[in-house]
């Protein structure tokens, strides 16, 4: 059917994404954007997916890692990204098996972080052996959304 291109480094092509449910709310995308829409947040800021404007997390959801909001780093592809940690992010899909190839945070595997509503690449979960987690999402693909 299609072709694709494995990024070198990875084992599957990380850019390949299917609609299934969130596999710990066991919702799935427009279920998501149903409960968003019922929950009032037209009147509140929000950080939003640049793609299609769902509601990804509020702005008190901002944190620092290692003493910054902001990181840069680069994949083992040679992608640059510029990232700004959060400490949720409930409008975010998480896919993939947790991952510490190539993690940006020692101690902390990964897993993509997608937008739930059109499944734009926004981030990571990033997630410790003692539980805790935090998410890094990319800040080209997101927005600040002042009401």
């Amino acid at each position: 059917m299609y072709d694709t291109i494995v990024p070198p480094g990875f084992r599957s092509n990380p850019f390949c994404f299917f609609r299934v449910p969130d596999e710990k709310k066991g919702k799935t995308g427009r279920e998501k954007k149903e409960e968003h829409a019922e929950s009032g947040d037209k009147n509140e800021n929000a950080i939003r997916c640049k793609n299609c404007g769902f509601r990804i997390c509020g702005p008190e959801q901002r944190m620092d890692r290692d003493g910054h909001h902001m990181h840069v780093f680069n994949n083992p592809a040679g992608y640059v990204f510029e990232i700004g940690c959060f400490s949720s992010a409930p409008g975010c899909a998480v896919r993939g098996e947790p991952t510490m190839e190539f993690t940006w945070f020692p101690g902390f595997a990964w897993r993509f972080a997608l937008c739930a509503n059109c499944f734009a690449h926004l981030g990571w979960l990033y997630l410790s052996g003692s539980g805790r987690s935090f998410y890094g999402l990319i800040l080209a693909n997101i927005a600040e959304d002042i009401r």
